[in-house]
Order: C-alpha cells, then sequence, then structure tokens
C-alpha cells in the first residue's frame, strides 16, 4: 500500500510539473510565507503521539526570507515544544523546483511525564526542495539537522 502512495505521489508531481513550466515561482523581496506540517501517529511506541509545526517567513530581499518556527509535540510519555527564528535562502533557477538551505536557532523544551523538564538552545541547518505548483502554493521537502545543548531529545538511551 505504502509503495501505491508513493507511486500516485511521483505521478502526480511529474504531471503537475508538465503542465507547471510557465510558473516563476514568487521569491521576491516583500512575499510572505506560512508553512505547516503535522501528525498523528496511533501506532506510535509511546501510545499514540501528535505533532505540529507552523511558521511564518518574510522575505527581506529577493530569494531571501527570514521566519518565526515553532513546534509541539505530545505522546503518553513527553512533551516537547519549540520556538525560534530561521533564516532561509531559495537558490534562484529556472522552472518550478527551487533548492534550498537555512539555519535557525530556537529554544526547545521537553517535559517527561514523570516530572523531568529540560530545556536548551537548539541549533538546526536545513536543505530541500521546494516544488511550485502556482506561482504563490509550493510543497517543500527538506532534511533537518539539530543539536541542543541540553539532552532534550529521547534516543536509544531514553
Amino acid at each position: 500500500m505504502k509503495q501505491l502512495v508513493a507511486i500516485v505521489c511521483v505521478l502526480t508531481l511529474c504531471a503537475a510539473g508538465a503542465f507547471a513550466q510557465a510558473i516563476t515561482p514568487n521569491l521576491d523581496e516583500g512575499t510572505k510565507q506560512i508553512s505547516g506540517s503535522g501528525s498523528l501517529d496511533t501506532d506510535h511506541p509511546f501510545d499514540t503521539q501528535f505533532e505540529l509545526a507552523l511558521g511564518y517567513g518574510y522575505f527581506i530581499m529577493d530569494n531571501l526570507e527570514l521566519g518565526v518556527v515553532g513546534s509541539i509535540t505530545d505522546n503518553d510519555v513527553f512533551t516537547t515544544y519549540s520556538l525560534g527564528g530561521e533564516i532561509q535562502y531559495n537558490i534562484p533557477v529556472e522552472g518550478v523546483w527551487v533548492p534550498f538551505f537555512g539555519i535557525g536557532a530556537l529554544w526547545a523544551g521537553g517535559e517527561i511525564d514523570d516530572g523531568e523538564d529540560n530545556d536548551a538552545a537548539v541549533g538546526r541547518a536545513k536543505a530541500g526542495v521546494k516544488f511550485f505548483i502556482d506561482e504563490n502554493v509550493a510543497l517543500a521537502l527538506d532534511a533537518n539537522y539539530s543539536f541542543a545543548t541540553d539532552d532534550i531529545y529521547i534516543d536509544e538511551d531514553g
């Protein structure tokens, strides 16, 4: 089933790309960006897990965006939350696929249900690509690496 969903997504993006060649992505100074993502995992090892991330950005010059980001993750074992800023550069290329990279600084907190709380400064680096389906609407795929000044992430040690 997962393979079928992946195939349908790839074919949809390819078909949309064939129709979207005339689109010029709007990455001009003064453009605003709203972003959001979320998930609900009812089969998570820590019972049901909910994740929500929101962001707002403003292009301070062509291709360069300054933004505010925040997120929350919650399940039966821990809750984490973050708030901070990021800067993102969109590489100007022809077409509907726009690569980008960025860095950010955030404050993050975590609460484990046994009463332990941790706060940390977090640095983040990311890179990805945006697929514009309209000059003002894009789907983004990115990978990021985050590092924290304190132990706020759950790992194999707990």
